[in-house]
């Protein structure tokens, strides 16, 4: 059983890594086509996330719901952070003054708590929906998408011509 779950999650791995040039891609361009993309890998993410944890039918529907609601909210948390993130460099290349780059870094650093403690607020939001079992699968996998999807990004950027 142990070599059927690494098989599979190998498969999702290997999905995602050749998935990611036309991530890349995707996002150089930008617009709609980003946004499909990336909408198209949360979906294949969710999907993985409830075949890893087993859930009835009912669960599922209620896990979907949930999970899709709170995941708006970090990707909502995760724009603003791009875009102070983005004002912050601004700041730094146009050789700001002192007071604008401690006030776009303060607000970067917002911006970090603000994300952190919305993921914290969606894995606390399906943990009622979720044995302990299922919790702790949930918060391994999550972690373990995000260093692949951090391994990835780095791949693609020690690539770039």
């Amino acid at each position: 059983m142990l070599r059927v779950k690494s098989i599979v999650v190998c498969l999702f791995v290997i999905a995602i890594v050749a998935a990611a040039p036309a991530l890349r891609a995707q996002d150089e361009r930008g617009g709609e086509g980003s946004r499909d993309f990336t909408e198209r890998v949360q979906r294949m993410k969710l999907n993985k996330l409830v075949e890893v944890l087993r859930l009835d039918d009912a669960k599922e529907l209620e896990f979907r719901k949930v999970y899709t609601e709170q995941h708006r909210k970090v990707e909502d948390a995760r724009a603003k952070l791009d875009a102070s993130t983005k004002k912050l460099q601004d700041v730094l290349r146009d050789e700001g003054s002192s007071s604008q780059i401690s006030a776009a870094t303060d607000e970067t650093t917002r911006g970090v708590s603000a994300l952190v403690r919305t993921q914290e607020q969606r894995a606390q939001a399906v943990r009622p929906l979720l044995s302990a079992e299922q919790y702790a699968k949930f918060v391994l996998f999550e972690l373990r998408f995000q260093e692949i999807a951090r391994r990835i990004m780095k791949r693609q950027r020690e690539n770039r011509p």
